[in-house]
């Protein structure tokens, strides 16, 4: 069976089971957003459908209980954020450019820019970082290609230092037209800072 068939077996089962028949075009919608998932997520997700939901749950339900979506996983998300953030302040300061990609980049920069966040004091970190939460969480729901995310330069300038945020590393920033040759570019880069 495959990954959508067993998707289409699910969201069958769950029809059924809650009495809630779909149609074609939900079907589909249905499938459409738990594509990401695993075989295995679906089935878990499906169980937990059938103990904790009293209704047909719907698919942004579904991505809540296999962790994808819902206020936690945006909380856990800010918070690892944040943390590289921290880290990088720490350990780079403002005389280092840095490059978080392209969502706390822009964050960064709406909360006056990486200079300035390297200058504020402890307790003024504290009002930062609610600030930092609130401006991460309105720019998730964007396209990244419209935030102003390009890398963060710092007081001295230099190449940017990519900055891990929970373990993933922003792909390497290269100017906006794209082509055959950036994307080579890119690709060995990525290659050569892999540890």
């Amino acid at each position: 069976m495959t990954k959508t068939q067993s998707i289409a077996a699910a969201v069958t089962m769950l029809s059924e089971t809650f009495r809630q028949p779909l149609s074609d075009a939900a079907a589909q919608g249905y499938l459409l957003a738990l594509e990401d998932l695993t075989v295995d997520e679906v089935g878990m997700v499906c169980k937990r459908a059938l103990r904790e939901s009293k209704f047909m749950p719907s698919p942004a339900e579904l991505l809540a209980f296999a962790g994808k979506t819902g206020a936690k996983v945006m909380e856990a998300r800010i918070a690892d954020a944040w943390d590289a953030v921290r880290g990088a302040m720490d350990k780079h300061d403002y005389t280092t450019s840095v490059d978080f990609g392209p969502l706390v980049n822009a964050v960064v920069r709406s909360t006056g820019g990486w200079v300035e966040l390297c200058a504020k004091s402890i307790p003024d970190l504290v009002w930062v970082r609610k600030e930092f939460a609130r401006l991460y969480e309105a720019f998730a729901e964007k396209d990244t290609a419209t935030l102003r995310g390009e890398p963060l330069r710092g007081s001295f300038g230099g190449v940017p230092v990519r900055v891990p945020i929970g373990g993933v590393t922003p792909p390497l920033a290269l100017p906006a037209k794209r082509g055959e040759v950036a994307d080579t570019v890119r690709a060995l880069a990525d290659k050569l800072s892999q540890p």
